[in-house]
């Protein structure tokens, strides 16, 4: 199952990163919010990720959201890699888990994709400011997370409690998906 790591001021220790890319192998992305806008780095490549997380890293003083993908549905390609925009709605997410009614066999799109395209970008402007429509998102997606990220930094989780957060004295607690 993917990784999904959240830290609001943008700090994860190293090991936390290597072992997610260790244990999730196909592929990698973050997110974060820089002058108005949502930034999305992804790849494939373990050498390409350090090299981008070193060139990045001085921008990364708030809130990051990463993601580390296993492939189950979908190619083992970047088409499939998270974060993913939601088009129209000024948002991008990553998920953690899989969507059944999004997994379709055969179809190089991952379940993930899929959700996004015809599920997320489908509902309203402004849905996940809607208590009901959040609740039938996460009735849709099970034991499935979300993370989103809006172009000012602010991270919503959909399904929070299935996760974990972690403090450390150093630094504000970070979310981890499983």
């Amino acid at each position: 199952m993917c990784l999904i790591i959240y830290s609001p001021d943008g700090r994860i220790p190293k090991k936390h990163l290597q072992r997610g890319l260790t244990a999730n192998p196909d592929g990698w992305g973050y997110m974060f919010a820089m002058d108005g806008e949502i930034i999305i780095r992804k790849g494939m490549e373990r050498n390409a990720f350090w090299a981008q997380w070193r060139a990045d890293r001085p921008l990364l003083t708030g809130p990051l959201v990463w993601h580390a993908r296993i492939g189950t549905h979908g190619g083992r390609d970047v088409t499939n890699c998270h974060p993913f925009e939601v088009r129209g709605h000024n948002l991008a997410v990553v998920h953690n888990g899989i969507i059944g009614r999004c997994a379709e066999a055969g179809n190089p799109l991952s379940d993930t994709r899929l959700f996004v395209m015809t599920v997320l970008e489908q509902l309203p402007k402004g849905f996940l400011l809607n208590r009901s429509v959040r609740k039938l998102i996460e009735a849709f997606i099970g034991n499935s997370k979300l993370a989103f990220m809006s172009p000012d930094g602010t991270v919503d989780i959909l399904n929070e409690r299935l996760g974990e957060w972690h403090s450390a004295r150093w630094h504000s607690a970070r979310w981890y998906s499983n």
